[in-house]
């Protein structure tokens, strides 16, 4: 088991670890600053970084006492553009009747401030978008009951590394709080 610790431990320190494609000297002498060099590590080159998988604790607004788990991938299409799927699953007591509700969907989101190529050039990222898919057992209801769902959701994104952020997302049926990665 330490083993895989050792190695779990290596990959995501080493994921920060930047790697200067060009020496300081020839930055200087071509004008540039140490900032503008390549952004290299063990994932690939920065501009390659087009998936973000975020995770976090999120609570429904539609049924009360609903807490859950929500997830997203999404692929950026250019610096404004995004798309992805979600998916999550909502549990509680409602009317002292334990219930739960899943869902999974597609989202489609516009990014009002993007993501610099590092976290110097700009750590924020404030997007909002649209959403549609399936809720499973919403509400009380049997779980193999199905309804589909149309949701406008509105989120930000701080990087705390060139890799890691602290995420928060509000929708009109759930507020969610939590980490992403962007590979």
């Amino acid at each position: 088991m330490k083993p895989f610790f050792s190695l779990l431990f290596i990959l995501i320190i080493g994921s920060d670890i930047n790697l200067a494609a060009t020496t300081d000297s020839k930055n200087k002498r071509a004008g540039a600053s140490s900032a503008d060099a390549a952004d290299v590590n063990l994932w690939g080159p920065a501009k390659d970084r087009k998936f973000i998988l975020s995770a976090g604790y999120s609570a429904d607004f539609k049924y009360e006492g609903y807490l859950g788990l929500k997830a997203t991938l999404d692929y950026g299409f250019s610096r404004d553009f995004s798309a992805g799927i979600e998916a999550g699953i909502h549990s509680g007591n409602l009317s002292f009747d334990w219930m739960r509700t899943m869902f999974t969907g597609v989202r489609g989101s516009y990014h009002l401030v993007s993501f610099g190529r590092t976290r110097r050039a700009n750590p924020w990222s404030v997007y909002g978008g649209l959403s549609f898919g399936a809720l499973f057992g919403a509400g009380g209801k049997v779980i193999d009951e199905v309804d589909p769902y149309i949701d406008i959701h509105a989120g930000a994104r701080y990087l705390i590394t060139n890799r890691w952020m602290i995420m928060s997302e509000l929708s009109s049926r759930s507020a969610t709080i939590g980490l992403s990665f962007r590979f």
